[in-house]
């Protein structure tokens, strides 16, 4: 009886130093995350690591943009982990979390939840954390996307609408869809679009697109015209003059518009340098 006892008192004991063991090892991993969060900054929050969070989280990892997900299920938490991703466990309704997150030092904020109404509070809450935040939110229904929209979102995106759009484009626009896959998900192809920013100085400033003469020094495509004033010119005209701070929609070969980016455009920057052209807009 007595060699019970003491054998239920050692396991009792064995329990409860495994359970502290885990309990201050968490509590380690949770203060080191909380360091590595706090020295973040210009980064990318995104509420939610369902599929669509999942990918865009990735996508902008590759392209070397810092990111920080909040996701509060279990199971979603060790994907993240498995992924190398900086993360904060919480809910994104809440303000702390977002605090945690470092949403006053963000660069941007991405909500994808699976719910509109959840997708409303977080963006309300961020809205009115950070009045100068870039918001872009997925919504699951269209009557919610003025909503959302006024709940202080900069864009709203409709991923159903998107995939929907897509596929009638296969039945109505074989080629064209065929085309459009190509230049954006084929990672084999040596052509692609691109965008470049014309900085003051360019050698293409104040002139026109017939001076420069671009499809035959480079073998791009100009598709379109941006203007710094907001206004789009769609297969812009020979005669159109180019001037500092317009962005060029360009197609061609990946080498050949590294040459026209570096030599025509004294535009040098990374992709991840591109996207702090990111603005927030008035709605």
């Amino acid at each position: 009886m007595g060699l019970f006892v003491v054998g239920i008192g050692v396991i009792s004991y064995i329990a409860s130093q495994t359970t502290q063991l885990l309990f201050e090892s968490e509590l380690f991993l949770r203060r080191a995350m909380k360091k590595k969060l706090a020295g973040i900054e210009n980064h990318y929050i995104i509420c939610g690591y369902g599929r669509i969070g999942h990918r865009i989280a990735n996508v902008l990892k590759e392209a070397n943009l810092p990111v920080i997900v909040v996701e509060n299920q279990e199971t979603s938490i060790k994907r993240i982990e498995s992924d190398k991703l900086l993360y904060v466990m919480g809910n994104a309704q809440e303000e702390e979390t977002l605090l945690d997150a470092g949403i006053m030092r963000a660069k941007a904020l991405i909500c994808t939840l699976s719910s509109d109404q959840d997708n409303v509070f977080t963006t309300l809450l961020a809205r009115e954390l950070r009045n100068d935040l870039y918001i872009l939110v997925r919504s699951n229904e269209n009557t919610n996307r003025k909503r959302i929209l006024r709940a202080g979102a900069d864009k709203v995106i409709s991923p159903y609408d998107i995939g929907a759009d897509r596929m009638a484009n296969v039945i109505l626009r074989p080629k064209v869809e065929q085309f459009i896959e190509k230049m954006t998900l084929d990672d084999s192809q040596d052509h692609t679009f691109d965008e470049v920013l014309v900085n003051e100085g360019s050698p293409m400033e104040g002139k026109n697109l017939a001076e420069i003469n671009i499809r035959s020094r480079y073998e791009i495509l100009v598709i379109a015209m941006l203007t710094k004033e907001g206004s789009i010119r769609f297969n812009p005209k020979s005669t159109d003059i180019i001037n500092a701070d317009d962005t060029l929609v360009i197609l061609g070969e990946l080498k050949a518009i590294h040459s026209f980016r570096e030599e025509m455009c004294n535009d040098n920057r990374s992709l991840a340098e591109r996207a702090e052209q990111i603005e927030k807009v008035t709605v």
